[in-house]
């Protein structure tokens, strides 16, 4: 069920100063206030444009705690933990970017992810009319800006959005420039009844979290700053405001008793990891760092790869495109060498400034059979088997696929996710397990994937992704990890990772409304190793090509 009440006209209002420092005065005002309907939005963020150029930000804070990462800055740019279209499973739905946890992820004052300790707390009584409610938000924006999440424990109180005009949720902070009232950037709701994003409502009910940022980076020189929410309704009885900061986590946790109302409804609201259409995720993520160095098992530069007619070599790089009625940039099948059973694939690939392709697929280890050039080579119970694992041609057993799956831009980002064939879980379309990281456009960036078949009859298979990016993950992140995977149901090297499939490809079959614009992608190198490489050197060869430090 999602909570909802409309907004009342004019309205008595109860103005609650809520956790306060100690030795000042609370007070209750009686005021009258007026909803206006119309849409300030654009005027508001222009002006918190503007003020931000006047008055410095600082960082975003912590980078690391207890394994979880905080996006930075809280200044409206596009490297933030969530975006307005955030929604049950994905932080940002355009570039499918999931939660770790879905329902949304916090990091407390402590530093715990879930955690229980509020950076401050507000109170908010039951109410059937429009009552505002202020909070001392000061430590929290001070040190890590104002990126806030918001759980009500008690009662269901609903509150007004920007959407909703003059009612808009408001930090004022003080400092050396003054005193400035900003409104918020973003705004949106949690809730497990639906998988819509709910950022543009005109109300947000705190019962499962609400979601607020304000154009405010951290400050150390900040004196106050105050959260004014405006309460349309408090259904049942008063409610406790509990203040964390938003973060994106690299792994699922459990919320510690007393961070959110109804823990038993949270956990029913997670995936349950190993069922039918779910991924199992491994007790322990892949290793970061080997204890060996990595073999190289073989390794294609860009001046490697074919040219075709959308296609051309620069030096050592191919650069090619998709556009007009052409789908594919790169096909290129390259045979891997020693039928390994685990392997890992580094791809240096540039998405470039007019990258807009709708969805489809880059490059992955695979076993197909195609390298092979004969469909019949591999035999399970004495039947050979046909080609499969890719192309709406499900995995049977010797035949499966790893590509990678890039999504619909958003702004500098693509989102991106797995796209594989396996024999579990199955699906007849390949199965997309989210990145925790998006790709970016306009420099060069690198992704690692590692593939570990399973043991013939156990599901012990395991896919994962690396992230390398001095913009959203330097010297490299765990951006996907899962377990549980059949991949094939014999030992025969037939089976095994033979292919490195260079494949971009816009679609499914279609790559939006035509003709298609170009959208253009380079490749570097792709390597197979044996190993996990040096992700440290791969960053160091990243900034190298994106002309860091020079």
């Amino acid at each position: 069920m999602r909570w909802a009440a409309p907004l009342i006209g004019i309205a008595g209002l109860a103005v609650v100063a809520a956790s306060m420092p100690a030795g000042r005065e609370t007070a209750k005002l009686a005021l009258i206030a007026h909803v206006d309907k119309s849409d300030l939005r654009d005027a508001r963020d222009r002006l918190a444009a503007l003020r931000r150029g006047e008055l410095g930000g600082g960082s975003a804070g912590a980078a690391a705690e207890r394994g979880t990462k905080v996006e930075s800055p809280a200044d409206g740019g596009s490297d933030q933990p969530w975006d307005e279209d955030a929604s049950l499973q994905f932080r940002s739905a355009a570039a499918r970017t999931p939660w770790a946890n879905r329902l949304g992820d916090w990091v407390d004052a402590a530093g715990t992810p879930l955690g229980a300790k509020p950076f401050a707390v507000g109170q908010v009584a039951q109410a059937d009319q429009l009552t505002k409610v202020r909070i001392d938000v000061t430590a929290l924006v001070r040190e890590h800006g104002a990126d806030l999440r918001i759980n009500a424990l008690g009662g269901l109180p609903v509150f007004a959005t920007r959407e909703s005009g003059a009612n808009a949720p408001t930090l004022t902070v003080t400092g050396p420039h003054g005193t400035r009232t900003l409104t918020a950037t973003a705004d949106t709701e949690m809730n497990p009844s639906t998988q819509r994003p709910l950022g543009t409502e005109a109300t947000m009910n705190a019962h499962w979290g609400v979601l607020i940022r304000f154009a405010q980076g951290a400050d150390p020189q900040i004196s106050r700053a105050v959260l004014t929410l405006t309460a349309t309704k408090v259904f049942q009885d008063s409610a406790r405001l509990l203040v964390f900061r938003n973060a994106v986590l690299d792994a699922p946790a459990t919320p510690a008793a007393g961070a959110i109302a109804d823990l038993a409804g949270w956990k029913q609201s997670q995936p349950v990891l190993g069922a039918q259409g779910e991924l199992a995720r491994p007790a322990a993520p892949p290793p970061s760092a080997s204890g060996r160095p990595a073999k190289v098992l073989v390794s294609v530069r860009g001046s490697d790869l074919k040219v075709t007619s959308h296609s051309r070599h620069e030096g050592d790089v191919l650069t090619a495109w998709i556009e007009g009625t052409n789908l594919t940039a790169t096909e290129d099948l390259i045979r891997v060498p020693g039928s390994p059973t685990e392997a890992y694939l580094t791809v240096i690939l540039k998405l470039h400034d007019d990258w807009r392709a709708t969805g489809g697929k880059l490059p992955g280890l695979t076993n197909t059979g195609q390298v092979n050039g004969d469909q019949h080579l591999c035999t399970i119970g004495g039947q050979a088997l046909p080609f499969g694992g890719w192309g709406a041609r499900p995995a049977n057993g010797c035949y499966w696929s790893a590509r990678t799956q890039f999504m619909e831009p958003k702004g500098d980002r693509v989102g991106a996710a797995t796209y594989f064939y396996a024999q579990k879980p199955s699906d007849i379309n390949g199965v997309n397990d989210w990145w925790r990281e998006p790709l970016p456009k306009g420099r060069w960036a690198a992704y690692v994937q590692r593939v570990k078949l399973n043991t013939p009859g156990r599901d012990d298979g395991e896919l994962a992704y690396w992230l390398i990016d001095r913009g959203r993950a330097p010297g490299g992140r765990l951006v996907q990890s899962a377990g549980g995977i059949v991949w094939r149901s014999t030992a025969d090297p037939t089976a095994a990772i033979n292919e490195l499939w260079v494949n971009t490809y816009c679609g499914g079959s279609d790559c939006g409304p035509k003709p298609w614009p170009r959208s253009t992608v380079s490749y570097k190198r792709l390597t197979v190793t044996d190993a996990l490489p040096d992700l440290a050197a791969i960053q160091a060869e990243l900034d190298r090509l994106n002309g860091v430090g020079r």
